[in-house]
């Protein structure tokens, strides 16, 4: 839930980097790699360290996607959105790229709800369990 509530930080930053500073995707990349708010995503660092200099290029190669798969706090669903969020970044226009980080930014929010809604019903689940097991073992002892 942390690293998928930073992804949603990561990307809401990167929107407003974009429409309101109109940086570059490589001084967007530089700012988030020093931003500690992000420790759970540690491939941030390989991007911005592996990105062509002078350019809004970067490389997204090998070494960063197995940063990104290594991830243990996120699955598959979540690798895949975010390979594809940052293989669309910096190719489109200004509009696009917002529009892009609109979409992947919702995408992550939705994904959040539903793990934290599955997450209370799980806690009510056991809750009722627990409370079940012991009036059963309260029966049984008397």
């Amino acid at each position: 839930i942390k690293c998928l509530k930073q992804c949603v930080l990561m990307i809401e930053n990167i929107e407003l980097l974009l429409s309101f500073n109109n940086m570059t995707i490589q001084t967007i990349f530089k700012n988030l790699s020093a931003n500690k708010t992000y420790s759970l995503l540690g491939f941030i660092v390989p991007i911005y360290n592996n990105m062509v200099a002078g350019t809004d290029k970067y490389i997204l190669g090998d070494s960063n996607l197995s940063h990104l798969n290594n991830a243990r706090y996120l699955k598959k669903e979540d690798k895949d959105n975010l390979k594809s969020f940052f293989n669309i970044l910096g190719i489109s226009d200004l509009n696009g790229q917002i529009m892009n980080c609109k979409k992947y930014k919702e995408i992550f929010k939705n994904r959040l709800d539903y793990i934290e809604k599955n997450e209370k019903n799980e806690c009510k689940s056991i809750s009722v369990l627990i409370i079940g097991i012991g009036i059963l073992i309260i029966i049984l002892l008397f």
